[in-house]
């Protein structure tokens, strides 16, 4: 039944022959620079996402599967529903927006009575519901703290069905413990504070290669090898493009992986699993390149000059420097030389 793909539906295999209808605004660069192209994109009123609007008319498809659960992660359902009033026929569209996991099981029926394949659905939707039963520990003697980061900078914490598995896997997620909320960015002290027992690193949309460039990120910060869960060896890094993030019953997969994780007080060095996550050392060497050096110097000063405030504390050696707004008070050029003299 299948005529095309957005760039991202990458699965099952077999799918990946189809025309692919969508392509991305923003490219990875780093994960900064990304939030930074996402704000802009939304702050401009712009979509992140295109439509080869030509091949997908051409296709002439009865039915268009989208979402409209989070316009940052793929195309959203406005856009689709404006495209769709141009072709002829118009397309069914059918949207997709789950916020817990009995939500994504639902969409399978969703999807199902849409194209005509409700029985088969539901048979499936139980089988996956039965599998969530065996996996779900119900009184645990103990819940690990587990956090669930799906970005590094800024420091996302994992909202949706993602706090609803870990709670079923039987331990608890205490940088967000509300189930159906969206993921959110939280200051990297709440995360040093909370000192979890274990920390999955999951970013959204990106692959075990680019998750460990943004562990990279992380260990850029002194506070980062000092948390309990990095000098146990109790942190993972999982595919995000594949798992966890994605509404689809592959979730089912994260949970009975989560289970058995959890089970192993979160000793994921002797698990076997075809799951695909990786175990994180910590070499315990902070390397920080020059750029970043001047980043961080940067932020300082653009933090401070919001503030209004004439000095403040380089990042490096601790030192008081003056500001842009210091320097135009004074009216005049010392000839120092200083750093932010305009």
């Amino acid at each position: 039944m299948l005529v095309g793909r957005s760039h991202e539906c990458d699965y099952p295999p077999s799918i990946t022959s189809l025309p692919i209808l969508t392509s991305q605004l923003t490219n990875f660069t780093s994960a900064r620079d990304v939030d930074s192209q996402v704000k802009k994109a939304l702050l401009e009123g712009k979509s992140l996402y295109f439509i080869d609007e030509e091949q997908l008319r051409a296709l002439k498809p009865d039915i268009i599967l989208t979402q409209s659960l989070c316009n940052v992660c793929s195309i959203d359902l406005e856009q689709v529903s404006i495209f769709a009033q141009t072709c002829n026929p118009i397309p069914v569209i059918v949207s997709l927006n789950p916020h817990n996991l009995e939500q994504v099981l639902e969409s399978l029926v969703e999807v199902g009575m849409a194209v005509g394949m409700e029985l088969q659905a539901t048979t499936r939707r139980i089988e996956l519901e039965q599998r969530v039963a065996n996996a779900t520990v119900h009184e645990p003697l103990n819940r690990p703290n587990i956090a669930f980061i799906e970005w590094s900078d800024p420091l996302y914490v994992g909202g949706h069905w993602t706090p609803q598995l870990i709670h079923f896997a039987g331990g608890i997620h205490k940088l967000n413990t509300q189930i159906g909320i969206k993921s959110f960015a939280v200051e990297y002290s709440v995360l040093v504070e909370n000192d979890p027992d274990a920390i999955i690193v999951c970013p959204c949309g990106l692959d075990i290669e680019k998750t460990k460039e943004m562990i990279e990120d992380l260990e850029q910060h002194t506070w980062w090898s000092k948390l309990r869960a990095v000098k146990e060896g109790k942190v993972v890094m999982v595919d995000g493009n594949h798992m966890f993030n994605r509404s689809g019953p592959r979730l089912v997969d994260c949970l009975e992986w989560l289970n058995t994780w959890i089970a192993s007080n979160c000793d994921a060095s002797k698990l076997s699993s075809d799951f695909p996550f990786e175990v994180y050392f910590h070499t315990g060497t902070i390397k920080i390149p020059q750029d970043q050096v001047l980043v961080d110097i940067e932020n300082a000063h653009s933090l401070a000059m919001v503030r209004g405030e004439l000095t403040y504390i380089d990042p490096k050696t601790g030192f008081n420097v003056f500001t842009e707004k210091a320097a135009l008070d004074r009216g005049i050029c010392c000839g120092r030389g200083c750093r932010h003299c305009p």
